[in-house]
């Protein structure tokens, strides 16, 4: 399982460090807006309202004062609420069962099904999981990470070893080893944190004891990878040789939302928010024109694939905010990823064919 979840992971953040790397290379007048080609996230999808609506299984917390004409509340999706609403905290959802069956999802499953077939199924048989199926997602939450599905088969014992094993909250199990904290919640929801502490404020507000509101609301969950980053994450994935980017996106932003389409060619739209205007819109020209002269530079060099990333790449200017658009078109993913898992020397006949 552990194997699964990182390649998702590690997908989610190639992702994330190609937007940042796309926008922190220089700053000159920004030339006109290249045909779209691309269809980018924007709102929840019809398929997306009905997703929302499935998840609401969790009955609303319970008011103290409970008065006769209050409206109800509805009921909430586990996983949204126990994501961290602490100030500065990154909530950032990966729809792992989603990609797993997109196009994209399919080169990586095959790729793993070629190289870790034997043991992905040996984790099957002997815990009860089968990482590539039971698992719906994969979410990072302040100091907690949550992974969503359906583990009614696992055998928590076997996965857990010698840890220490005690009930926490009403339908919990937590298991710790030294530092380490993980609690299992009704078979659905698998919680790890950096201390106890951690996971039993995730429990919480799972169960209703925490009235902090909701970290990411529902209306926000739509494409394959969605949430909001902090603008210290954001900062990090610029690394340590932009620093003056790095300042200027502490400045000018004050969070960063995510959204990935996944369902054919990987749209990246990441919406960035913040109070000073002036400012803000200074950041998006900044950002406009490094996007603008990586389109150049790569021209220049003869870097065909660089070169059609980057006339996807759009920065669109509105009121008190700007949106980052980048995309992965699936015809340049296939043709990376024809031959994963192959032995040297069997390469695909059809990978001359892909038109990148």
């Amino acid at each position: 399982m552990n194997r699964g979840r990182l390649t998702w992971l590690a997908a989610a953040l190639f992702l994330l460090a190609a937007a940042a790397w796309l926008a922190s290379r220089g700053d000159p007048p920004t030339p006109a807006k290249p045909p779209r080609t691309v269809e980018f996230p924007k709102e929840l999808r019809p398929s997306e309202v009905e997703r929302v609506a499935r998840r609401r299984t969790l009955p609303p917390p319970v008011a103290p004062e409970a008065k006769a004409d209050r409206k109800p509340e509805p009921q909430r999706d586990p996983l949204l609420a126990a994501l961290s609403s602490a100030p500065g905290a990154s909530n950032v959802v990966l729809e792992v069962n989603a990609l797993r069956h997109s196009p994209l999802g399919e080169l990586f499953v095959g790729c793993l099904a070629a190289e870790h077939g034997e043991e992905l199924k040996r984790l099957q048989d002997e815990l009860g999981i089968d990482p590539l199926e039971d698992v719906d997602r994969f979410a990072l939450g302040g100091e907690t990470v949550m992974i969503s599905g359906h583990f009614a088969n696992a055998k928590w014992d076997k996965i857990a070893g010698d840890s220490e094993s005690k009930p926490i909250g009403e339908r919990g199990r937590l298991f710790t080893k030294g530092d380490e904290a993980v609690a299992i919640w009704n078979d659905e929801l698998v919680i790890a944190g950096k201390s106890v502490e951690a996971v039993q404020e995730t429990i919480d507000r799972v169960e209703g004891r925490s009235e902090s509101p909701p970290a990411l609301d529902e209306s926000l969950t739509y494409g394959e990878i969605y949430g909001q980053l902090s603008v210290e994450s954001m900062t990090k994935l610029l690394g340590t040789d932009q620093p003056e980017l790095a300042e200027r996106l502490r400045e000018a932003a004050e969070r960063i939302e995510l959204h990935v389409d996944a369902t054919g060619d990987v749209a990246i739209s990441a919406d960035v928010r913040g109070g000073s205007g002036q400012a803000l819109d200074d950041l998006a020209r900044s950002m406009s024109g490094a996007i603008s002269l990586a389109r150049i530079q790569s021209k220049v060099r003869g870097d065909a694939e660089l070169s059609q990333l980057l006339d996807l790449a759009n920065v669109a200017r509105k009121d008190g905010r700007f949106t980052i658009e980048l995309a992965l078109p699936l015809a340049l993913l296939q043709k990376h990823l024809a031959d994963c898992g192959r032995s040297p020397g069997t390469a695909s006949e059809s990978a001359d064919d892909h038109p990148y």
